[in-house]
């Protein structure tokens, strides 16, 4: 199966994940993997990968969530002060 070079245009994709399938790409050529082993290396990749994001994501917006509500905060005390 041919996977052409992934591009952030195609499918509303974040760019991380173009980045990782062309190395995954680049992987299995150099190692000249065969169909099926190359396909089960990709999915688990990516499987992984898209749980560590949306992982990474979720944490990421709390921490900005609590800093923004700190800035608020302080806001607020040096207005009253």
């Amino acid at each position: 199966m041919a996977i052409q070079k992934a591009t952030s245009a195609t499918a509303g994709k974040p760019g991380w994940y173009f980045t990782l399938v062309d190395k995954i790409q680049e992987v299995v050529r150099k190692f000249d993997l065969p169909e099926d082993i190359s396909t089960e290396f990709r999915i688990l990749t990516l499987e992984v990968a898209r749980a560590q994001f949306k992982a990474g994501c979720k944490s990421g917006v709390a921490w900005l969530h609590a800093e923004q509500a700190k800035k608020a905060l302080g806001v607020q005390v040096a207005v009253a002060a």
